[in-house]
């Protein structure tokens, strides 16, 4: 075996191998290259060998970023508002700020030095990145992290830490799950089974989910804490014949704080501390999914921030809570997903129960601990607050100048939903006119744009998107004859 004597001979090593990436790197770069090739031809040959389930993608194909833009193949340049679904915190290398090439910097000298391994053997890796968690959700020390890939893969570990804690910690033999409707938590055949009922009959129509499967979800109104409170008193007949409370079965909530994916829906304030207050009481957990709002997404590291007093003023609350996080936590360069909860609950998951080939690698933790450093100091958090509260007023004036456009704007930081009032246009109609004056903006649930920038989006690129909005809604009012009022219309 051999071993290095010296930290010095270490580095030598390791200059050396950034020499030689250096060295790779230009020929891997003109081998990406695609000139000459039209996007209708490379979307018709990844048709041509891709399962069709994003035969609805946006039809440009993005040839490179450039901090908050995408430039496409044929040199057209878009603003990016989808930034992979959150998964982009800080833009793509190229940004003002160097955000982004700090974070491919850390996973580059951490690539050429030790890359992945599985969770085999330990890496000095991992601790750092586990602790960054713990500190920056709040949960500290008393905090533990079970890492993953993707967001799906730790919905499915906190079901499964949640369910193995009710049976060991309260003897519930078959425990049931309660979640919201309107949901969205992932893709996997389980996850699917939570979903509402529509969504559920769509599923089961094309076969991806089946009734024995659904037998251990309850579901109830999101936003309403008491709702959920008389749905644990309420009775069920068990397998003995006796009547029976929900909240003798109830292993836990999964929950997102703000609802992204039904379209940018925001509960009433309070609701999120009631049911942590609600799940202390009743002894149950209460996960929040902060997948897509966590990580300064909406203001605040996360979004449970925004109501929950810390862990050192009420650890009762933080006892029964878990939270789930992901995309943006690699930065916008690599998978990575955790969940993180109290020492006492994470136990259940005991060695050997569950495992993860990618959860914590070495490139994902030097992703994590770069991203987690530039959230916790670098001011982008309150940049979100900040930016965020003037491009969701910008909107909001915006749909009292051009009224019958917008039915409402909802949202927090830079988590925004525009919902398109369908007696002026289907939401894909404006969503193609956005496209057309080079903004990148998705619809969700059919009738709402989902505009969800770069943390450290600026002043001016905010501007250009309320523009950059303004003009869609005149081209499609052009195109649809609507006229309004002229001391209103400002283009």
């Amino acid at each position: 075996m051999t071993t290095f004597q010296t930290g010095a001979e270490a580095r030598e090593i390791a200059r050396q191998r950034a020499q030689q990436l250096a060295q790779a790197m230009l020929p891997a770069i003109e081998a990406m290259m695609t000139e000459g090739r039209t996007a209708a031809e490379i979307i018709a040959e990844e048709r041509g060998v891709s399962a069709p389930n994003y035969a609805h993608a946006t039809p440009i194909v993005a040839a490179y970023g450039d901090g908050a833009y995408v430039v496409d193949v044929e040199g057209n340049r878009y603003l990016d508002c989808i930034t992979g679904y959150s998964t982009r915190p800080f833009g793509f290398v190229g940004g003002e700020d160097g955000a982004a090439m700090e974070v491919a910097a850390a996973i580059a000298a951490q690539m050429i030095t030790l890359s992945i391994t599985s969770r085999a053997y330990f890496t000095e890796t991992l601790p750092p990145f586990l602790g960054a968690i713990c500190d920056v959700t709040g949960f500290g020390a008393a905090g533990r992290v079970l890492p993953s890939s993707g967001g799906a893969e730790a919905v499915e570990t906190a079901i499964q830490m949640t369910f193995a804690w009710a049976k060991q910690h309260k003897g519930i033999e078959d425990p049931v799950i309660i979640v919201a409707d309107g949901n969205f938590h992932g893709r996997t055949s389980r996850i699917k089974t939570l979903a509402g009922q529509e969504d559920y009959d769509d599923y089961k129509r094309i076969g991806y989910v089946h009734d024995d499967m659904r037998a251990h979800v309850l579901h109830v109104p999101y936003g309403d804490a008491e709702a959920l409170h008389e749905l644990l008193e309420q009775e069920y007949i068990g397998a003995d014949g006796k009547p029976h409370k929900n909240r003798d079965r109830v292993a836990g909530f999964l929950v997102e704080p703000i609802q992204g994916e039904r379209g940018i829906y925001v509960p009433d304030p309070g609701y999120l501390y009631q049911l942590a207050e609600l799940a202390a009481q009743e002894d149950i957990m209460v996960i929040f999914d902060e997948i897509q709002t966590g990580l300064g997404r909406t203001g605040k590291m996360l979004a449970i921030h925004h109501e929950l007093p810390s862990r050192e003023e009420r650890p009762d609350l933080w006892k029964h809570i878990a939270v789930i996080l992901g995309k943006g936590l690699g930065g916008g360069f690599v998978p990575s997903s955790a969940v993180i909860a109290d020492e006492e609950v994470m136990q259940v998951m005991e060695s050997g129960s569950h495992g993860s080939t990618n959860g914590g690698n070495p490139l994902a933790a030097a992703a994590g601990v770069k991203t987690l450093e530039l959230l916790a100091e670098n001011g982008y958090v309150e940049n979100a607050a900040r930016l965020g509260h003037k491009l969701k007023l910008g909107l909001e004036l915006m749909g009292e100048r051009y009224p019958g456009v917008f039915k409402d704007v909802r949202g927090k930081g830079l988590l925004i939903g525009v919902e398109i009032d369908p007696a002026f246009a289907a939401a894909d109609e404006l969503n193609d006119a956005l496209l057309k004056n080079g903004l990148l903006s998705k619809v969700t649930h059919g009738k709402t744009l989902r505009i969800a920038p770069p943390l450290n989006i600026t002043e001016k690129e905010v501007g250009e998107i309320l523009a950059r909005f303004e003009l869609a809604v005149m081209d499609v009012a052009r195109d649809k004859g609507v006229e309004f009022p002229p001391q209103i219309a400002r283009l």
